[in-house]
């Protein structure tokens, strides 16, 4: 049922989230069957002679290809989009599918980390690395964009772990264990510095396309299995109690030591 999926349901989450699931459905598709379309470039001549032009020019930038078919033209057999943002579409959609059979194997295992963490992860650092490789490549320029988004997977990374919480959880046996909770949020805000970094550097379909995803997983992912735990929530350690009140941590010594 679509509303077990929320804790207070309002006609304004049920349109957002139904335009998020219809253009992430719709462009999956589009980008995993691109390959296999036959398409028509049509130029102008002004573009024309600009490509011919610069067909066997070598600029400072290795990765900068000037293919107007590519990069420029929309298709309207693609929903109106280049065959570069297909690529980039499919590598979002692999990384997701490849990131969820990983966690659907720690889920199975019961995991804290499960199909919306280890997805997600994936997906960030996909993300990521089409900023590094893509997000300034349509200036021949010389200098490393890469070093543009080198810092901010790790500072963003700070904030994620403040976010992560131990807290004591209780079963309905009584026994008690702590656990550490948001793993997921931590990971949401990773990922969405990587759609910042793709604003920034124009690659607009991309980041929406990723928030999509983003939405999309975090609301409708796999959570938990009847008799497990939530996913996203570590056990640390039980807390064993005597009569004298929570027993103390045993001191760990180093091999060697006395």
């Amino acid at each position: 049922m679509p509303l077990a999926f929320f804790t207070e349901f309002s006609l304004l989450k049920g349109v957002l989230y139904s335009a998020c699931a219809i253009y992430v459905i719709c462009t999956a598709v589009a980008v995993m069957f691109e390959p296999l379309m036959t398409l028509h470039c049509e130029l102008s001549p002004v573009e024309t002679a600009t490509a011919l032009a610069l067909a066997n020019t070598t600029f400072p930038n290795v990765f900068y290809e000037h293919n107007p078919c590519e990069t420029s033209v929309r298709y309207f057999r693609l929903m109106g989009m280049t065959i570069q943002e297909c690529t980039f579409g499919r590598n979002l959609v692999v990384a997701v599918i490849l990131g969820s059979l990983i966690g659907y194997e720690r889920r199975e295992a019961d995991r804290p980390a499960g199909i919306r963490t280890t997805s997600l992860v994936s997906l960030a650092a996909c993300l990521f690395t089409l900023n590094s490789t893509f997000v300034f490549m349509p200036g021949p320029m010389e200098w490393d964009p890469a070093r543009v988004s080198a810092a901010i997977p790790s500072g963003v990374g700070f904030l994620g772990a403040g976010l992560m919480v131990k807290d004591l959880h209780k079963d309905a046996d009584g026994d008690s264990a702590y656990t550490v909770k948001g793993l997921n949020t931590a990971t949401s805000v990773w990922l969405s510095a990587a759609v910042g970094l793709a604003c920034g550097g124009g690659l607009y379909f991309v980041a929406s396309y990723t928030a999509a995803l983003l939405l999309i997983m975090l609301r409708f992912g796999p959570r938990t299995m009847a008799g497990t735990r939530s996913e996203g929530s570590l056990p640390i350690l039980p807390d064993h109690r005597t009569s004298e009140g929570p027993m103390a941590p045993r001191r760990r010594t180093s091999v060697g030591m006395k």
